[in-house]
């Protein structure tokens, strides 16, 4: 139980579950990186025949510009309708779960 007590033990237990830990993660991080490399070196290969002036460039450019953007605008609104009233689920009558009443719209 002595060897088991104080900052040597603490020391070396820690360092091989450090070690165990890299030795089990390194694999599944170099296969990350090296994928992550080769994306960036086909990325590199298309932009080394750029020219400003390509109207296919162009359209590309907007259309991933437009994609981003609907993207982004479909997290939000996904987000957001947490925090909105469901309109499709009434209880009773015409009022809307959270009570507001509909008088003549519907």
């Amino acid at each position: 139980m002595a060897d088991r007590m104080g900052t040597p033990y603490l020391q070396r237990t820690l360092n091989q579950q450090l070690t165990n830990h890299i030795r089990n993660t390194l694999p599944s991080f170099r296969n990350k990186l090296q994928s992550q490399l080769l994306a960036m070196e086909k990325e590199v290969e298309e932009y080394k025949n750029f020219r400003p002036d390509d109207p296919t460039r162009k359209t590309k450019a907007m259309m991933q510009s437009v994609t981003h953007f609907c993207a982004l605008r479909c997290i939000v609104q996904s987000d957001n309708a947490n925090h909105l009233p469901h309109f499709h689920t009434r209880t009773h009558g015409d009022r809307w779960p959270d009570g507001a009443g509909v008088g003549g719209w519907i």
